[in-house]
């Protein structure tokens, strides 16, 4: 294959993404499909990137490592087409905004800590021979400051949580 050309498992690891991740932002839109070799050439018909395209993956991986949601990355995308994204206002005004989801999800994790420790901190009453699980021991009782905040004591929209399997036999 020609130096200047990259297939789709070089190009994952000179961005630093995954093929299977380069192939997800080909299929959602948030990068253009790649070029095909000819099937006659070397290149057998599969995915080739250009430098371009690397740029192109370099950017979106590092404005994901930074946090920025798809549609944000998508938006910066666009206007890396018009040229520099750092020249336009659209990059400064998602960078501001995401200053401001990222100084949210701080507040919620210092209010989530306190209630977690508070919960360490007590020592709820023991029920000896009740074994039910119906919250009545009170060991998972939330602060009152935490119940008031409401909206706020939830994660911020798009924190994503993970799906937990109960574990068998314990």
């Amino acid at each position: 294959m020609h130096a200047s050309v990259f297939s789709i498992g070089k190009a994952a690891q000179v961005s630093g993404l995954t093929v299977k991740t380069i192939r997800y932002y080909e299929a959602i839109g948030l990068i253009p499909r790649a070029h095909r070799g000819n099937p006659a050439a070397r290149t057998g018909g599969n995915r080739i990137y250009t430098p371009g395209d690397i740029d192109r993956l370099r950017f979106v991986r590092n404005a994901r490592v930074l946090g920025l949601g798809l549609e944000d990355v998508q938006d910066l995308l666009a206007a890396a087409d018009q040229g520099c994204p750092g020249s336009q206002p659209i990059y400064r005004e998602r960078l501001q905004r995401h200053l401001q989801t990222i100084d949210e999800r701080i507040q919620h994790l210092i209010t989530l800590k306190a209630a977690v420790q508070a919960l360490v901190r007590r020592t709820p009453r023991a029920r000896q021979h009740d074994t039910r699980m119906d919250g009545a021991c009170g060991c998972m009782d939330v602060p009152p400051e935490l119940l008031r905040a409401g909206r706020a004591a939830r994660p911020p929209k798009g924190t994503a949580l993970r799906r937990v399997t109960p574990r068998r036999g314990t």
